[in-house]
C-alpha cells in the first residue's frame, strides 16, 4: 500500500521540497537562508534535526562549531547558536521543542533555549566524539532526560533539570554551577554510533561501531535484546511508530535490516539492499506498511510486508540529507 503522507525532503544544497509519493507531485520548494554571509560557494548542509511537530529544522555545515534553526515553511533562518569550541556532531530537540541539545567532536554537550539561543548548560563526561543524542520524555521522571552516545564506548543518560535527580543514579558534575544526574553504560569494546528511544520512553536502542545492535531498559539499562547485525558500523537505529520493529542501517554494507524489537534475540524480520545507501526513516504506521529509504540522489519507498519497491523520486545535481513525513 502506498504512503499518501506529504514528505519533506531536505537536500544538501540547502533546499527543502515537499511532495507525495502517490502522485509524484512536488507542491513546494523552499531555499534555506544561509548561516553566514553568502560566499562564492556554500558548504553543503550536514546535520539535520526536527522539532516533534516538524515545523522547525536545525542544521549546520560540516566541520562547523555552530548551528542554526529555520522555519520549515518559509525557509527563514530563526537563530544561530555558537559556543562549541569544536565542530558540532549531533543535534536533537527536546520533546516540548523548548530546548535543543548539541554535541561536538571533543565529547562536550550543550543545552540551548531553542527560542532565544541562550546557552543553558554545558555537560562534560564523554572522552571522544558525541555521535548521537536522544531526548527521553520519561514516565519515571518529572523532567525530560537526554541520552548521549560517544565513540568512547559509553552511553550516558542525563537529567538537565537544576537540582534534579533520578533514583539510584550517580550524580556527575556539570561545568555549570548545577549538577546533572547521569546513568552511564559501558559497551566495551565497541564505540557507540547511534541512538533512538521508543514512543513509551522505556526502551533505548543503541548501535555500535562494531556492528552490534542493543536495546536497553530505561532508566537503569538492563539489556532487553542484543544482536551482532553487521560486520561494519551501525549508522542508524529507529523504532517503528508502533515500536514493534527496529529499523537499522549500515551504509558500508548497503543494507537496512528490520528487527523484531519485542524479541530478546532481535530476530531479523526483513532486509533491504540499497546501493549507495545514505539513511532511512519510517513514514507511516506498520498497518499502512511504508518504510522510506534513500541513497544519495534517489528517494525510494519500500513495502514492509512484501519487501518490494513501491515508488521513487530522483534528485539531480545534489544529495539528500534527510526525509521526514509531515502534516501540510
Amino acid at each position: 500500500m502506498a504512503c499518501n503522507s506529504p514528505v519533506l525532503m531536505v537536500r544538501r544544497d540547502w533546499v527543502l521540497e515537499s511532495w507525495e509519493f502517490s502522485s509524484g507531485k512536488v507542491d513546494r520548494t523552499v531555499r534555506l537562508d544561509h548561516m553566514r554571509a553568502p560566499a562564492s560557494r556554500m558548504a553543503p548542509l550536514a546535520l539535520v534535526a526536527f522539532t516533534v511537530d516538524g515545523t522547525i529544522l536545525a542544521a549546520c555545515e560540516p566541520l562547523c562549531s555552530g548551528f542554526a534553526t529555520w522555519d520549515v515553511y518559509s525557509g527563514q533562518r530563526i537563530l544561530e547558536f555558537w559556543g562549541h569550541k569544536l565542530p558540532v556532531t549531533a543535534l536533537h530537540f527536546s520533546p516540548d521543542s523548548q530546548q535543543v541539545a548539541s554535541g561536538d567532536e571533543g565529547g562536550c554537550l550543550q543545552l540551548w533555549n531553542a527560542h532565544t539561543g541562550e546557552s543553558l548548560m554545558i555537560l562534560t563526561g564523554h572522552l571522544k566524539v558525541v555521535t548521537s543524542l536522544a531526548w527521553v520524555q520519561a514516565p519515571f521522571s518529572s523532567s525530560s532526560l537526554l541520552a548521549s552516545a560517544s565513540l568512547d564506548a559509553t552511553v550516558r543518560l542525563w537529567d538537565p533539570e537544576l537540582g534534579g535527580s533520578i533514583p539510584s543514579l550517580d550524580v556527575a558534575e556539570a561545568t555549570s554551577t548545577s549538577q546533572a544526574a547521569v546513568e552511564s553504560w559501558q559497551l566495551s569494546p565497541a564505540a557507540t554510533t547511534c541512538l533512538d528511544v521508543d514512543t513509551t520512553a522505556t526502551r533505548l536502542a543503541i548501535g555500535t561501531k562494531g556492528g552490534k545492535v542493543a536495546i536497553v531498559k530505561l532508566p537503569h539499562g538492563g539489556t532487553l535484546g542484543l544482536l551482532a547485525s553487521y560486520q561494519s558500523p551501525v549508522n542508524q537505529v529507529v523504532f517503528s511508530p508502533c515500536d514493534d520493529l527496529l529499523g537499522t542501517c549500515c551504509i558500508d554494507e548497503n543494507c537496512i535490516t528490520l528487527l523484531d524489537a519485542k524479541d530478546k534475540h532481535l530476530t531479523p524480520f526483513r532486509r533491504f539492499t540499497v546501493v549507495s545507501l545514505q539513511s532511512f526513516t519510517w513514514l507511516s504506521s506498520i498497518s499502512i506498511g511504508s518504510l522510506q529509504s534513500f541513497p544519495s540522489s534517489t528517494a525510494r519507498l519500500w513495502s514492509i510486508e512484501t519487501g518490494k519497491e513501491e515508488g521513487k523520486r530522483e534528485v539531480h545535481d545534489t544529495e539528500l540529507a534527510a526525509l521526514r513525513a509531515y502534516s501540510s
